[in-house]
């Protein structure tokens, strides 16, 4: 991508110097002319990520006004949106700090009090059905506010509003997986359901990789390749977490629950990351730390016990070698359907008939917030292009065992008479992803030739749940005319994941830039 040259002024802002620049668009260093003693981290977005078309702009001014009415302590501050010369801006908090990676291999109890924090901010998104998609230790910065070190949660940037139609396989028009892989959560890979959709526990899995490796010093799963992760994130059971040689053993519970965000099936992971947050605070207290106190409004869960063995020393910080991103620059999340109200429409400027977005704080009956908006095109989400094509190659025809079978009962002996009819297999999984994205033309049983019924336009990734045997599926390319078919064989209780490579990896990055 070629670098932009420093516009004069944007709005009413003033660039000064670029702090960064990626597939989003470009973060300045600029001054609020208004106010000339304001500095701010002011975003412009590029045109390319945003989509064509009047709507898309003012879905985004939209949408970011969403990011404005956000206020909690643990955030990171949006000011403004506007539109200048075509071009799409915000102007958000400009931090001075340092990543949370700079943390790492810290003895727990200096870590917990920042995850705390996390879990607060976090807990605020989540009751508002937002899902940041992009979680990472450098997405999360550490400055000196009120006495004390404060985590605030960045570049989660542009919220996606859904509607009730919007699943896994229509919130993105590329396919093409957000983050980055050592963090990625198996419900971003696509590992989905029809008709379900990502939710905030998807940002729960990645915050527990987040606190293994601040915690231990190394990530949960290591891999040479964006499929090497897929595959760990997916069936690899987290190893055990334990602190770095010469850091106090981490509590039971700590590590305990670090585990279960980490889980693979998002129901078995904690209901709520206040859940999380009280348990840290239980084992600060009990190592005679003084834990961050709740956010204004928050009710306390019952304490949880710990055991806790009190700090010895203190190591130096240590510097997270993954790639870096900017203190400043937000990058997409995603918005559910829920309740709106008079004012939320007044907010963010809703029209009384348009569909409308969850800003809701009530958390639904069941604990699942779930949603998610469509993918912004992003050259860093296709991760390193060819490599990622290398990878793609070797995931064609790879089996994943996520699943073990049922187990069988032992056989009863049956008395004289009629045989009841045998049980029926369990059925087997298909994944199914494509670079840079497919359509989904048609399952076909090989046996009997008769087709799965399927929604139209099914775009990948996507999850379908089959019986036992031989399908030929037909998948055609998201930018071209081109069409693969392949046969795959689905077993009873396990998952295939199935790879297709329309394009080479560089060539899908130029098509995103």
């Amino acid at each position: 991508m070629s670098s932009t040259p420093m516009p004069r002024s944007v709005g009413p802002y003033k660039p000064l110097r670029k702090l960064g620049e990626g597939g989003m668009g470009v973060v300045w260093c600029a001054q609020d002319q208004r106010r000339p003693e304001r500095l701010v981290a002011l975003k412009v977005v590029s045109a390319a990520s945003l989509g064509s078309g009047d709507d898309s702009a003012r879905r985004f001014v939209r949408e970011s006004r969403i990011l404005e009415s956000l206020r909690h302590p643990n955030i990171v501050s949006f000011y403004e949106v506007g539109v200048h010369q075509g071009q799409s801006w915000f102007a958000m908090e400009l931090l001075s700090g340092q990543p949370l990676s700079a943390f790492s291999a810290r003895p727990w109890p200096a870590l917990l009090p920042l995850f705390v924090q996390v879990c607060d901010g976090m807990e605020y998104l989540a009751e508002r059905a937002i899902v940041h998609r992009d979680l990472s230790p450098d997405n999360i910065f550490v400055v000196a506010e009120g006495g004390g070190p404060r985590a605030k949660i960045l570049d989660f940037g542009i919220a996606k509003v859904t509607t009730a139609q919007e699943t896994i396989h229509n919130f993105t028009r590329t396919g093409l997986l957000m983050g980055k892989p050592p963090y990625w959560s198996p419900e971003q890979i696509g590992m989905l359901r029809e008709g379900e959709s990502l939710d905030w526990r998807s940002d729960l899995y990645t915050l527990g990789v987040i606190f293994f490796r601040l915690l231990s010093g190394s990530l949960p799963f290591e891999a040479d390749s964006p499929i090497g992760f897929i595959s760990l994130h997916l069936a690899e059971p987290a190893p055990p977490l334990a602190a770095p040689e010469g850091n106090p053993p981490i509590p039971d519970s700590v590590a305990d629950v670090v585990r279960r965000m980490m889980a693979k099936h998002r129901e078995e992971r904690p209901a709520s990351y206040r859940e999380i947050g009280d348990l840290f605070r239980a084992a600060l207290r009990q190592a005679g730390v003084e834990p961050p106190a709740l956010p204004p409004g928050a009710e306390a869960s019952p304490p949880t016990a710990a055991t806790v063995v009190p700090p010895t020393r203190e190591t130096m910080p240590w510097k997270d070698d993954g790639e870096p991103t900017l203190a400043t620059g937000p990058m997409t999340a995603g918005v559910t359907r829920g309740v709106v109200t008079r004012e939320t429409r007044a907010l963010t400027g809703l029209d009384e008939h348009e569909p409308t977005v969850a800003l809701s704080a009530e958390r639904p009956a069941d604990g699942a917030r779930a949603g998610l908006g469509r993918r912004s095109r992003r050259r860093a989400l296709l991760l390193s292009g060819a490599a990622l094509a290398a990878a793609t190659v070797l995931a064609v025809g790879t089996y994943l065992l996520l699943r073990e079978p049922a187990p069988s009962s032992a056989p009863v002996p049956a008395a004289a008479g009629p045989r009841a009819p045998a049980p029926s297999a369990p059925p087997g999984t298909l994944a199914l992803t494509a670079l840079p994205w497919g359509t989904v033309r048609s399952v076909l049983d090989d046996a009997t030739g008769e087709p799965v019924p399927l929604p139209r336009g099914l775009t990948t990734p996507l999850r379908l749940d089959l019986p036992p045997g031989r399908y030929r599926v037909e998948v055609a390319s998201g930018v071209g005319p081109e069409t693969r078919r392949l046969v795959v064989e689905v077993r009873a209780g396990q998952t295939r994941v199935e790879t297709v490579q329309f394009v080479p990896g560089d060539e899908a990055v130029r098509l995103l830039d």
